[in-house]
């Protein structure tokens, strides 16, 4: 399932480079926002599902514990690169469909505060939390 993390903080991302453009310093705190929020979805949750992985095998391998006292971690925490990537370019896809149909009915204008936060929804609509 494509990350919806990625799919959000890369559609902010966009959004803050449209309105505030590239040399600006919201757009490098957006940047590094999203690196850290790809970064902890593929790598640190992955490596939290391995941590499971392992603990769920010495829970079984140890000789005389209550197996029932412990509860079975979940193995398969965070994305994998491609549901990452398919995050990220559906967060940038659908950004910029609601650019285009925003500006074709003259809903909103980039510069105004309200329209600005209708453009974050679509990640939010069509890729609702997932772990």
């Amino acid at each position: 399932m494509p990350s919806s993390h990625t799919s959000f903080v890369v559609s902010l991302t966009a959004m803050v480079a449209i309105r505030e453009g590239l040399d600006s310093i919201l757009f490098a705190i957006a940047f590094v926002f999203s690196y850290i929020v790809i970064y902890d979805a593929m790598f640190i949750r992955t490596n939290i599902g391995y941590n499971g992985k392992v603990l769920n095998e010495l829970i079984r391998e140890i000789p005389g514990i209550k197996k029932e006292n412990y509860p079975t971690l979940r193995e398969r925490v965070g994305h994998k690169p491609m549901e990452v990537l398919v995050g990220g370019v559906m967060g940038m896809l659908l950004t910029a469909i609601f650019i285009l149909i925003l500006e074709a009915y003259n809903i909103g204008q980039l510069k105004t505060g309200l329209s600005g936060l209708v453009f974050f929804m679509p990640s939010l609509i069509f890729f609702p939390h997932s772990s």
